[in-house]
């Protein structure tokens, strides 16, 4: 199977030894689960590449850097977004509400 990327060809080839596919990008491998910072918005939908970058530059999102280029793991991703997780929004919302609404003579 081929497959045709922005920078070039990519080949992907199967071991069914292992159980896995990999993507090679001249001398470099990508493995299962690995993905360049451009291509995480694949990954996260309605993400921009301008957004995975500020994650990375200024909210610290892991990533790997070889030769130059930056790499994250799925599961850095995944950590990342669940410790931004928003469970109980509307009850603090309703918190700050009724802190404001104590000092005033209503």
């Amino acid at each position: 199977m081929k497959s045709v990327l922005s920078n070039g060809s990519a080949n992907m080839q199967s071991n069914p030894a292992v159980g896995y596919s990999h993507t090679t990008f001249g001398q470099m491998t990508l493995m299962p689960g690995w993905y360049e910072p451009a291509k995480i918005p694949l990954y996260c939908r309605e993400v921009s590449k301008r957004t995975v970058e500020t994650w990375i530059r200024e909210e610290g999102l892991r990533y790997v850097k070889i030769r130059g280029k930056r790499f994250v793991k799925k599961e850095w991703i995944d950590e990342f977004l669940m410790a931004h997780e928003v469970t109980d929004q509307g009850q603090a919302v309703d918190k700050i509400v009724s802190e404001v609404c104590e000092g005033l003579d209503l």
